[in-house]
């Protein structure tokens, strides 16, 4: 006896597995968006604001709805601005991915805080390209390196003009002579010792006593 096994046509359920599956999905998109410490966005080829995630006024006191389709060079330190539009036209024309370079934004209360934006292109459903980025915080890296400078430069300067002689060395070459060094070796300019043998700028300076 031969059976046989008819499906129901009112049978809905791949369709509801799927559907059940696609809201999931963009259920964990919503809450990673809205969620994330990162500010993701989306700008027009014009660079005005189409989407900005809500850690935007987490970060900048600003409410989403006063920047979107506004030009984001209205956040940006007027310094900034050109390197950004460049910044977007390259992700734009050549469709490849790409890290902005550093940026300010102004906050609020008139602080800047320093971002970089990672950045993409996609097109949309009507076929407009558009920029997708996701920006984050880069103010306490960049206060440390800028301190670290500062602090390098004001060594440099004691070591510079020093009382005492000093002079640098690596493998018997010289690589460093600070402003009291080059008096005491009769030189003109750091370009006469460094780069060269240690013995060997021993004896230039005897043999111009």
């Amino acid at each position: 006896m031969t059976t046989s096994v008819h499906k129901n046509s009112t049978d809905n359920t791949e369709p509801e597995n799927t559907s059940a599956k696609l809201y999931e999905s963009e259920e964990t998109l919503r809450v990673y968006i809205e969620n994330s410490f990162d500010i993701i966005f989306t700008l027009n080829s014009a660079g005005e604001f189409v989407f900005i995630s809500p850690s935007w006024e987490r970060h900048f006191g600003f409410l989403v709805s006063d920047a979107i389709g506004r030009s984001f060079a209205q956040f940006i330190h007027t310094d900034d601005v050109a390197a950004l539009f460049a910044y977007l036209e390259r992700v734009l024309s050549t469709g490849q991915s790409e890290t902005s370079p550093a940026y300010r934004v102004k906050h609020v209360n008139g602080q800047w805080l320093w971002f970089i934006a990672n950045g993409s292109l996609f097109y949309n459903k009507k076929g407009e390209r558009k920029f997708i980025g996701v920006a984050h915080d880069i103010t306490d890296r960049k206060l440390a390196e800028d301190a670290l400078i500062e602090s390098e430069t004001k060594y440099r300067e004691l070591v510079e003009n020093s009382p005492d002689a000093i002079a640098i060395y690596v493998e018997g070459i010289v690589v460093f002579v600070n402003n009291e060094c080059l008096r005491l070796m009769a030189a003109k300019s750091a370009e006469e010792l460094i780069g060269k043998p240690v013995m060997v700028r021993c004896q230039w300076h005897a043999n111009h006593r």
